[in-house]
């Protein structure tokens, strides 16, 4: 019975898998934004410029740069991917002022 209430008003509310949009503020038509999609939010890709330390590491996220910054304090899977990336390279460049951020595996 409990479920069954539950399921009813996550549908009239309309909260079920699919119907969000995530970065679109406004309407989604059939799968498709018809309102503002605001970059960096989950399901959307960010436009950054890809940075490169002198160490060689790969950043999604320029860290000195204050809108980079800006992005990845949104992009929880850039901290993710830094939290458990070993690189040593993040170390040498952070030595010399280079703060990256998104480190990329490739």
């Amino acid at each position: 019975m409990i479920r069954s209430l539950l399921l009813i008003s996550l549908l009239t509310v309309g909260i079920c898998p699919g119907s969000a949009f995530a970065g679109c503020v406004g309407p989604v038509v059939m799968g498709e934004c018809k309102g503002t999609e605001i970059p960096g939010i989950a399901g959307t890709e960010p436009e950054t410029k890809n940075f490169e330390g002198s160490s060689g590491a790969k950043y999604q996220y320029d860290l000195n740069d204050p809108g980079d910054k800006i992005q990845y304090s949104v992009d929880l899977d850039a901290q993710r991917r830094d939290q458990m990336n070993l690189n040593p390279g993040r170390n040498l460049d952070r030595n010399i002022g280079q703060h990256g951020g998104g480190i990329k595996n490739d």
